[in-house]
């Protein structure tokens, strides 16, 4: 198996991972500035039974991981398993903790570490960027109660960055897919949007950056520092999804489309992962910040 490609068992694990998320969507649409959130517990339910909740204990349950977490992001699906299964708990930031209904404990970025405390019954809803169910509680319930081991924190985090890697990869191939079919669908001219050379160099510099985050996301779990994978991928998973709302003109941003989905993940997830790593290493807010111009082509 070469580095940046799948093993045979995470390929077979990537074609269960998405027969279950064939044709899975939201109970709800999103609506701009109301509290929602997409997590779905039958869903959640088969994602434990078919890959269990400690597979970030060891090399290959990583990769068993990164393959739902692909799958995950293609349908744009909730991201509670991901967060409980490698953190063990509901992700929280600065007393932010999404998906807070569905789980017992927050699982809390440390410098170099990681802790938990339980959650309190109630807290404040928070209108996000997306439908994590997010809320809000006050520092003193979030206060840790439990750390991990140095080495459980490392495997944890490891885990969660390289399935994190994964999803973004996956939700950056669903919008360049939506945009792909709507560019040869679309005429102009008398022929496809496709058949413009602007419109060609732009798909072709999206697939080539498409392609290299996927081969990121199976090399993350072997990375001997997955930082600046996770930051690469929320920037260049941000970039995609950007670039499909402009292949697809307003089109793209008609709640009917589902691609606003793609880009708000994106985004949010850039994001919190973001403020995640800060924490991690013990630096300021907003000490990462997007690569340098120029990284990505056109924009």
């Amino acid at each position: 198996m070469a580095i940046g490609e799948p093993s045979p068992e995470a390929s077979l694990a990537l074609q269960a991972f998405a027969r279950l998320l064939e044709g899975w969507t939201p109970a709800r649409p999103w609506e701009p500035g109301r509290w929602g959130e997409d997590y779905d517990e039958a869903l959640d339910q088969c994602l434990r039974e078919l890959a269990g909740t400690d597979w970030w204990a060891d090399p290959e349950g990583v990769r068993l991981g990164t393959a739902g977490a692909l799958a995950l992001g293609r349908a744009a699906a909730p991201l509670a398993w991901l967060d409980q299964a490698a953190l063990g708990g509901a992700m929280a930031l600065d007393g932010w903790v999404r998906y807070a209904r569905h789980a017992s404990r927050a699982a809390l970025p440390l410098p170099n570490g990681l802790g938990w405390c339980a959650l309190p019954d109630a807290g404040d809803p928070v209108p996000f960027l997306d439908d994590w169910g997010i809320y809000r509680f006050p520092p003193e319930a979030c206060s840790v109660e439990a750390w991990a081991s140095p080495e459980e924190s490392q495997r944890r985090w490891r885990a969660w960055a390289a399935g994190t890697v994964a999803y973004l990869a996956g939700l950056a191939e669903r919008a360049f897919r939506q945009a792909l079919t709507h560019v040869f669908a679309r005429r102009q001219f008398d022929r496809p949007l496709a058949a413009q050379p602007l419109i060609q160099h732009y798909l072709g510099e999206a697939a080539g950056v498409l392609e290299g985050l996927q081969a990121l996301a199976w090399a993350a779990p072997d990375l001997p520092d997955w930082t600046p994978a996770l930051v690469y991928a929320g920037t260049a998973a941000v970039w995609i999804t950007a670039l499909a709302h402009q292949l697809m003109g307003a089109l793209g941003f008609a709640v009917e489309t589902g691609l606003h989905r793609a880009y708000r993940r994106a985004k949010a997830m850039q994001v919190w992962n973001r403020r995640a790593l800060a924490i991690l290493h013990g630096l300021p807010a907003g000490s990462f910040v997007e690569p340098g111009e120029g990284l990505f082509p056109f924009g």
